[in-house]
């Protein structure tokens, strides 16, 4: 019995002495969580809003470019800058390919009955330019989208790159 006890003093012992020396280096814990929630980039994925990050207590959505602080950010070192780069540059063309392949898509019905008041032998012209303009509508989406989750890709890779790029200079501080 009284071994057991012997035990248990020393168990307090060690795990009350673990807590002190945590709370010895408790203000360098909380320098690195002010940085952290300050001066780094945060990030989170929503199925239906894409990608949203967190920058100075800043929100933005990737799917349509970011808020200027954040470019400002992301352009000061020159390996984010040209990650930053191609994602300004793929989500360009991805929503260009992807909204002018939407706009073929919806405008093919309207082909198709505006070609319908003519001849039999128009009948089977329209009915294909109709299918042509919603299959290159439906192709030009997928390549839309396609391009736009490259770009995703690389706005990851940016914001990766600077979280690094920072806590090296915290270290340095």
């Amino acid at each position: 019995m009284k071994t057991f006890i012997k035990i248990g003093f020393l168990t307090l012992i060690l795990f009350f002495s673990q807590n002190l020396f945590a709370q010895e280096s408790n203000q360098e814990n909380n320098d690195l969580v002010n940085y952290f929630s300050t001066e780094l980039f945060q990030w989170s994925y929503d199925f239906w809003g894409g990608m949203n990050l967190n920058y100075q207590n800043q929100s933005s959505k990737t799917m349509f470019g970011l808020k200027d602080s954040m470019q400002k950010a992301l352009a000061f070192y020159d390996d984010t800058n040209q990650k930053f780069l191609s994602y300004k540059k793929k989500t360009l063309l991805g929503n260009i390919f992807f909204w002018s392949g939407y706009a073929a898509l919806l405008s093919s019905p309207f082909i198709l009955f505006s070609g319908t008041n003519e001849s039999v032998d128009c009948y089977s012209t329209v009915v294909g330019a109709s299918l042509g303009v919603f299959g290159g509508g439906l192709i030009s989406m997928i390549i839309g989208n396609l391009m736009f989750s490259s770009a995703q890709e690389n706005i990851f890779d940016a914001i990766n790159l600077y979280n690094r790029n920072k806590l090296a200079e915290y270290k340095y501080k």
